[in-house]
């Protein structure tokens, strides 16, 4: 028994540092935040922009909330009819909008048509939204192929979105990316092949965000906790959820503060950013709590 305490020291000295240095974070915060509002550049109106996985959800809010006149908006998604309500809707509020029916997985596609609106309308904001989720593909799809298919979509589908525009946003030295991630990135309760992919989202985007600013463009990773959204519906039965009408208010003040990271809600942010500041060895434990007592809380709201 005591060798096997012995093994995890590594994981108490790792858990004592980590102590020490929030607690200085603590005390140095408002030194950051002053930091970033001197150095950090921000975007306060946005003329041309690009939305893809608008077909519902967060991305077709997206669309309705950014359109007013003057603003031209081209929309991406793999359902004809629903862009079409959506564009309607859009231009009813004044918008130019245009619609393109492609899966963000076709790469060649994709980028003719990014590449074209670009030429005609430079971009100032381009949301990489769309996304896919195991529980909304098909049933008959084993363990192995629906990963490979989120992968597929979630990685593959955002690095065909935003890179082809990468180069253009430098030579403009101006322009913002939105890349829209999931709290899950932070536990390894959900679903395997959705949190991991957005794992990806959020080290990518963050990575980016350091590359491209000494071009003057921005980049902001949004890390949403539930959203009232169809991929909410497939999911199952969850209580507490944020509407998309919220979530656009809060990426909207995120964005025109070049912020690196946009959470919300808060207390869901804070619960599965916590299992991060755990000793590695530690953490499956913490998690297994965690997801305990979330279950518990769900099925007593439901009760």
């Amino acid at each position: 028994m005591l060798l096997q305490l012995y093994n995890y020291i590594n994981d108490f000295v790792v858990t004592i540092f980590i102590f020490i240095l929030s607690f200085l974070f603590l005390i140095t915060s408002p030194l950051f935040a002053i930091i970033n509002l001197i150095r950090v550049k921000t975007f306060k109106d946005h003329k041309n922009i690009i939305i893809t996985g608008a077909c519902g959800g967060l991305g077709s809010q997206l669309a309705l909330y950014y359109s007013k006149p003057g603003r031209n908006i081209s929309l991406f998604g793999i359902n004809n009819d629903k862009l079409i309500n959506i564009k309607n809707k859009c231009i009813e509020k004044g918008a130019n909008v245009e619609i393109n029916i492609v899966d963000i997985t076709d790469r060649d596609l994709l980028k003719e048509k990014l590449v074209d609106f670009d030429n005609r309308n430079p971009i100032d904001l381009l949301f990489a939204n769309a996304g896919v989720i195991e529980c909304q593909l098909p049933n008959d799809l084993d363990f192995e192929e629906k990963i490979q298919k989120v992968i597929q979509v979630n990685v593959n589908g955002l690095l065909n979105t935003v890179l082809p525009l990468v180069p253009r946003f430098e030579k403009r030295k101006s322009g913002q990316i939105v890349i829209v991630s999931s709290l899950s990135c932070y536990v390894d309760w959900f679903y395997t092949g959705y949190s991991s992919s957005k794992s990806f989202c959020i080290s990518f985007g963050l990575n980016l965000r350091k590359k491209l600013s000494k071009f003057g463009v921005g980049v902001t990773v949004v890390t949403p906790g539930y959203m009232q959204t169809p991929m909410l519906n497939s999911i199952g039965k969850i209580q507490e959820f944020v509407s998309v009408e919220r979530a656009c208010e809060a990426i909207n003040n995120g964005i025109q503060m070049n912020h690196s990271q946009i959470f919300f809600p808060l207390d869901s942010f804070i619960i599965t950013f916590m299992t991060n500041l755990v000793s590695p060895n530690f953490r499956e434990p913490v998690s297994n709590i965690i997801e305990f007592l979330k279950n518990r809380s769900n099925k007593k709201k439901m009760d």
